[in-house]
């Protein structure tokens, strides 16, 4: 009876440590994901800038264009 009872604590304390295990994996796993999506977003207004100054940019130029009597077809 009491070999029984050691076996049964040993796999409930082998159950509690994987259980920890797989909490601080899930954990670390969210954190990546927080900082994936931290950086995806900054690349994301990175773009949208650059998009914003090269339709200035072009913008600019066709206001340059048009006031030196340019004809836009």
């Amino acid at each position: 009876m009491k070999g029984r009872e050691e076996q049964i604590e040993g796999k409930m304390v082998e159950v509690r440590r994987r259980q920890e295990e797989s909490l601080e994996r899930r954990e670390q796993l969210l954190q990546e994901l927080d900082t994936v999506s931290q950086l995806t977003r900054r690349e994301q207004e990175d773009v949208e800038a650059r998009k914003a100054t090269q339709k200035q940019q072009l913008e600019a130029q066709v206001r340059h264009y048009l006031g030196k009597g340019g004809n836009v077809r």
